[in-house]
């Protein structure tokens, strides 16, 4: 009888192990990268990157609210401080620009194989393909 309680707090004890390494695992730097690098980019998108707490950024949003860009160009918005997903597709549409990633800052527009970076060089592109002048 003994024994078999061992075998059963024995099993217990291994499957809580088991869950704390996934969730360790899981929201880890070295996890996160891991879960994140299956992501892949779709190198003929037009997607914008920001930082929740961005001044340049910032500036960008209230522009692209106050010129409704929105209703007129279709574009991907991502946050990329917060979301380990939303950094390696910013990291990947730098690769594809020929930009090192480690050097890559918001603003960022990704479009269509071309690479925008800081607060003039994005609204400027975002004023072309919204026909703004």
């Amino acid at each position: 009888m003994f024994k078999k309680d061992s075998y059963i707090i024995l099993g217990v004890v291994l499957l809580m192990i088991g869950g704390l390494f996934v969730a360790y695992m899981a929201t880890s730097p070295g996890g996160a990268k891991t879960v994140a690098a299956n992501v892949k980019f779709n190198s003929k998108s037009f997607t914008y990157f920001y930082g929740i707490t961005c001044p340049h950024c910032k500036r960008v949003g209230e522009w692209l609210e106050k010129n409704k860009v929105a209703q007129k160009v279709k574009f991907e918005k991502r946050e990329v401080y917060y979301n380990k997903e939303n950094q390696t597709l910013m990291s990947q549409a730098a690769a594809l620009c020929k930009l090192d990633p480690a050097q890559t800052g918001v603003p960022f527009l990704y479009d269509n194989g071309k690479c925008f970076i800081g607060e003039i060089e994005v609204m400027n592109r975002f004023k072309k393909r919204a026909g703004i002048k």
